[in-house]
């Protein structure tokens, strides 16, 4: 480590959290749910994902687990008003029986 390098670790003022913010790679995370309609025999199967992002010098972290669950749980809310489009088909929320919530996966890109 360069004598510059050290100063510059020294006199860096950020927290651990701050550094891992910049310094941790970019991620894909991805919430898997079974969809259950009125009068359908099978689940439907639904994805939610976020990913990471970097626009010029600014980082956007949405696959990080305290921004992606409360959009999550936000996306899940307005199902009950909004219904839900499932491979092109949309079902209103009156045929929407329950959404059960199945593995989060956690991917660098």
């Amino acid at each position: 480590m360069s004598l510059i390098e050290k100063l510059k670790s020294m006199f860096d003022t950020r927290t651990e959290a701050e550094k891992a913010y910049q310094n941790d790679p970019l991620r894909r995370r991805t919430q898997y749910m079974k969809v259950y309609v009125k009068g359908l025999d099978k689940p439907l199967i639904r994805v939610y994902s976020r990913e990471d992002f970097t626009v010029g010098h600014y980082m956007f972290r949405n696959a990080d687990v305290n921004s992606f669950n409360p959009d999550l749980n936000r996306w899940l809310a307005e199902r009950g008003s909004n219904g839900i489009r499932i491979d092109n088909i949309w079902y209103a929320p009156e045929s929407i029986d329950r959404i059960e919530l199945g593995e989060q996966t956690v991917e660098e890109l």
